[in-house]
């Protein structure tokens, strides 16, 4: 399963892969793991952006987020989508 989110993961970034990085796909790999849900998601992503500088303004996190979940939606990434959202 690891290895599945990883390549979805990667996948959805490639299009922020220029201000975002390779750091935060590991780190976005690691918390849909780890999250039981989508507003803990959410609030783990925002400190990491912060913490790491990768995204300065709060408007511009949750944008990239809320196109991270409509990636995988669109994707029809359902297994790791309810995942997220449970």
């Amino acid at each position: 399963m690891t290895s599945i989110i990883s390549k979805v993961i990667s996948e959805v970034f490639v299009e922020f892969n220029e201000s975002i990085g390779k750091q935060a796909i590991f780190f976005l790999t690691n918390l849909i793991k780890q999250c039981t849900n989508l507003d803990e998601m959410k609030q783990e992503f925002i400190i990491f952006c912060k913490d790491n500088s990768l995204i300065e303004k709060d408007s511009d996190i949750e944008k990239t987020f809320r196109e991270i979940i409509n990636n995988l939606k669109k994707r029809k990434m359902n297994c790791i989508y309810h995942q997220i959202i449970q």
